[in-house]
């Protein structure tokens, strides 16, 4: 039997096809918009076309000092995002007084803008001059409910890499980095792998996936 699509689904899908078939609006939320109600909200981020020119800013930070660099980048990274976001962002604003989007975020460093809204939002976001791409801002569990059940042990053994760098010798005096504590800036790390589960540190003071701030330091779940 052939499967179709309900007429109001049907429409939404025609309403967003222009801009996803430019690829403005990616098919993930594309999906999420067909399924989607008029009045409930999407969480979204947009990207705009202006980018990074990674050969100016080089020549820029040139010969600078070390603070001088960071000045110089972080004023750059915001001279981009107030020169490329300005019409998004008034946009947003008009909406938000209307109640039909929350929660709007301007970000610098990767000149992007986040927020929550309805559809027909979204759709007019899409047709803005300066923007690239319109994606669902998904949220996702990093950390099953039961994380045992995700480990496959494997056969420990020292890769290239790490002979290469000569960690063995540095263990070997006693450097094991025992009792360190190492932050890894990233979506996130497959902690069930076999060189990492038993070395991952559990916040003692937060119950995970729960969606409550146990140790109230203002995150949840971390």
């Amino acid at each position: 039997m052939r499967r179709t699509l309900p007429l109001l689904a049907l429409l939404s899908f025609l309403l967003f096809a222009s801009s996803a078939m430019s690829g403005i609006i990616t098919e993930p939320l594309l999906e999420k918009l067909v399924e989607t109600e008029d009045n409930e909200h999407i969480r979204v981020y947009v990207v705009m076309e202006q980018q990074v020119d990674v050969h100016y800013l080089m020549n820029l930070v040139r010969r600078k000092t070390l603070n001088e660099r960071r000045q110089l980048v972080i004023h750059y990274l915001k001279e981009l995002r107030d020169n490329s976001q300005g019409e998004v962002l008034s946009y947003l604003k008009t909406m938000k007084a209307q109640g039909k989007v929350e929660r709007v975020r301007s970000l610098w460093l990767t000149n992007m803008v986040c927020f929550s809204s309805e559809k027909e939002v979204i759709e007019a976001v899409s047709r803005l001059p300066g923007v690239s791409r319109v994606d669902w801002d998904e949220t996702r569990i990093l950390v099953p409910p039961n994380p045992e059940s995700q480990y496959v042990p494997m056969e420990r053994e020292l890769v290239w890499n790490v002979t290469l760098v000569r960690a063995p010798e540095v263990w070997a005096l006693g450097y094991t980095g025992d009792g360190i504590i190492v932050a890894v800036l990233d979506t996130g790390v497959r902690y069930t792998h076999l060189d990492l589960a038993d070395h991952i540190w559990t916040n003692p003071g937060e119950i995970p996936n729960n969606n409550i701030d146990d140790d109230g330091n203002g995150f949840t779940d971390d």
